[in-house]
Parts: C-alpha cells; structure tokens; sequence
C-alpha cells in the first residue's frame, strides 16, 4: 500500500500493521485477528451493507445520467461493481458495465474469461489497490455484475493518470484511473454513448504521481 493510504488511516487513531507482503496476506491476517480478539472485520469487497452503499454510485449517475449506456468500473475484489450491478440491473438492465483492470492486476480478466478462480503474481502495477487474487466469490460475483472485463497495460494507466491530472486537475491514483486508460486507449469492445467512467481513489505517492507526469518509467 503506498505511504500516503497508511499515513491517512493513522492520522485517523488506527494501528496500521504493513507487514503482509501483499493484499491476499494483509486480508488473512485481519481475518485472524478479528477471530482472535473478536474485532468485525469489515470485508473490502463482500457483504450486503458494503454493496448497497457502493450502489449509490450508480444511483448518483442514473440521476444525473438517465440515458446511460455503459459503465466503466475499476474492479479488484468486485465490491465496487457489485454495488452498481445490484441498482442497475433493477433500475436500468440495459446499462451495459465493463470492468477495468491493469495487466498486472487482471485476475478477474482471466477468471471471467476461464470460468475459474486465479491467482497471479503479485507484480510492481501502479494500480496497487486492485491487487490480489479472484476466488470463488469473487468470479461469481463478478459473473453476476459484468458484462465484459478489460486490462489496460501499465503505460495505459500512466496516461490516464497524466490525463486526468491536466485535462481535469484530478489527481487519480491508478486503481483509480483504469476505467479511464481502458477507454482513451480503446480498449472496451462495443462502446455504446453516453459512457460513464468510475473514477475512484486519489491514494498516490506525491513521488510517484510527479514521476508518472514527467514521464518516468515506474
């Protein structure tokens, strides 16, 4: 997790334990300590208060939005999609939504295209929040919510960071920019308008984020 996710959840008075190599090992053992002190632990993807509230996503765009079309979504463990899927498939069932990943994070990708759980190496991606593996849940839930996944290669992600940052004055981290690498790079099959692009997550190193703009290879 960049520094700037750690230092923000301290300031707010919790214990932050960095020593898990990777999310999948930060997820178990927060599991274990929940069953060893008898903390909740609150899932990041799974869970029917978690995606009513990520549903409201979708609410605030279908409002704002009403023709829609498509929804580009960043997904790790598909909670976010989840969310939008449970209020668009009852409000609007012709909404198509497609999740976006990086190569390095693409998980759900091979899974929805294999039909199986994955797992893949946990590789250096600026879009570190989409990290870990896609269990059964997950596929399943991601079956249920997408219509199509797509991965945007690192150099992708670099430039909708870039882009987002000079064409908007948003400084997006990476697992937040994806949906809009996958679109810029044109990447999504299909693309019916109007298209909205989830943009979610401003947790990137002020060092990274200079380096992406400067055009430094990560």
């Amino acid at each position: 997790a960049p520094a700037i996710k750690r230092d923000r959840i301290a300031e707010l008075g919790a214990t932050v334990d960095a020593s898990a190599a990777k999310y999948d090992d930060a997820e178990r053992l927060a599991r274990d300590h929940a069953a060893r002190t008898g903390a909740t632990f609150v899932s990041a993807y799974a869970g029917m208060p978690l995606l009513a509230g990520q549903g409201t996503v979708a609410l605030e765009i279908l409002q704002a939005l009403p023709t829609l079309r498509t929804i580009i979504v960043p997904v790790g463990g598909v909670g976010l999609a989840g969310g939008i899927a449970g209020l668009l498939r009852a409000e609007a069932p012709a909404v198509r939504i497609v999740g976006a990943q990086s190569e390095r994070t693409n998980a759900m990708t091979i899974a929805m295209v294999t039909g199986r759980p994955t797992d893949i190496p946990d590789l250096p991606t600026l879009a570190d929040g989409l990290s870990g593996q896609a269990d059964g849940y997950m596929l399943a839930q991601g079956q249920a919510a997408l219509d199509t996944m797509v991965a945007a290669s690192e150099e992708d992600v670099a430039s909708a960071i870039a882009y987002l940052f000079i064409e908007e004055g948003f400084k997006v981290e990476g697992a937040g920019a994806v949906g809009v690498a996958v679109l810029l790079s044109g990447r999504v099959p299909n693309l019916e308008f109007p298209v909205a692009v989830v943009v979610s997550g401003g947790n990137i190193d002020e060092g990274k984020h200079k380096a992406v703009l400067a055009g430094q290879n990560l």
